[in-house]
């Protein structure tokens, strides 16, 4: 993806702390909280890397390192908010199936974290209802 916008710095998000596949944290920038058709929670997170950079200028060649802005998908259950984060500006995608699902039968957490001492996040709301941020 892009660095931002039309090529500009990229956006401005709190940060998480995410949990890699391979066990690895590491903090990220928040860009968007996802419900997936499935009921799932899904988290758009920024995190900067390092890429390769080929330049040439005046027959000189050079090869060097820059930041590169990196977006990815994660579960929700694989992100834990860090203290002191605002998260309240952090814009809401979620499927039309789930705003349906809320008016017939609601689907339960399931998976890692779940069940009854299931410590709620700030991204965990009231049953869904049509909201203005759908689509955003």
């Amino acid at each position: 993806m892009e660095n931002g916008r039309n090529g500009s710095a990229p956006e401005m998000g709190p940060l998480v702390s995410v949990r890699l596949p391979d066990g690895q944290s590491v903090r990220a920038m928040v860009l968007r909280r996802i419900r997936d058709a499935d009921g799932s929670w899904w988290c758009q997170l920024n995190v900067t890397l390092w890429t390769r950079v080929e330049t040439h200028h005046r027959s000189v060649d050079r090869i060097a390192g820059e930041p590169a802005p990196t977006v990815f998908l994660a579960p929700a259950t694989a992100v834990t908010p860090i203290e002191g984060q605002d998260y309240t500006s952090v814009p809401i995608w979620r499927h039309p199936a789930t705003l349906r699902r809320g008016r017939r039968n609601q689907l339960t957490h399931s998976g890692p974290g779940s069940g009854p001492n299931r410590k709620p996040l700030p991204w965990d709301d009231a049953p869904p209802t049509p909201d203005t941020d759908f689509g955003a």
